[in-house]
């Protein structure tokens, strides 16, 4: 079963609008893909609302009154947050923990639990979009997906973790809400691209 989804970014220049479907294999296909000038907008920090809110209504009303697959029509009623800009943070993270002899599952765990734990605390003013996990390093040998029972003493977990200002995630749902548009949680531009397939 195919489900729908929308993603809206309100970047400096451009209010864009995709609608994508999934297919049988897993894969997404773009159905619909509409852009308008923005307005309101500064450097990605939203700094008029009445203006923000115009915009994705504008989008909005560009995807609807265009024909998609079999004629029909869609009626957007929710759409991820796509971000962008400087006020978005990527970094690379790892955790390290001591190993006596071969890794074990708590080994595993642990260094797992230690990542999770240095990437939630950022504080309160940075809100986590993605924590992109990379795989395993085992006495300086990288690339491993599964350490279990690999002999070693310092076992690394890597990830790369994406955060934003969650001030300017925040500035945005009120527009959003005006615009009758439930947002979802915020997606990364680069993230949500690099797993999209054009067809």
């Amino acid at each position: 079963m195919s489900t729908i989804h929308a993603v809206i970014e309100l970047g400096t220049s451009n209010t864009v609008l995709a609608i994508g479907k999934t297919q049988n294999d897993g894969r997404m296909k773009i159905i619909s893909l509409n852009t308008i000038p923005s307005s309101g907008i500064k450097k990605s920090q939203i700094v008029e609302l009445k203006n923000v809110t115009q915009s994705i209504l504008s989008v909005l009303k560009e995807s609807e009154k265009k024909p998609i697959e079999n004629d029909s029509k869609l009626t957007i009623g929710n759409a991820h947050l796509v971000l962008t800009g400087t006020h978005v943070n990527v970094e690379h993270m790892s955790s390290s923990i001591s190993v006596s002899g071969k890794v074990s599952a708590e080994n595993i765990n642990e260094a797992k639990l230690s990542l999770i734990n240095a990437a939630n605390s950022s504080g309160s003013d940075r809100e986590l979009i993605n924590l992109e996990y990379l795989g395993f390093e085992l006495d300086g040998m990288g690339g491993i997906s599964d350490p279990l029972n690999m002999s070693g003493h310092v076992l690394k977990y890597h990830a790369v973790r994406i955060d934003a200002d969650a001030d300017c995630i925040e500035t945005a749902k009120p527009a959003a809400d005006q615009a009758k548009i439930e947002l979802n949680e915020p997606l990364f531009a680069v993230h949500a691209s690099s797993e999209a397939i054009l067809e």
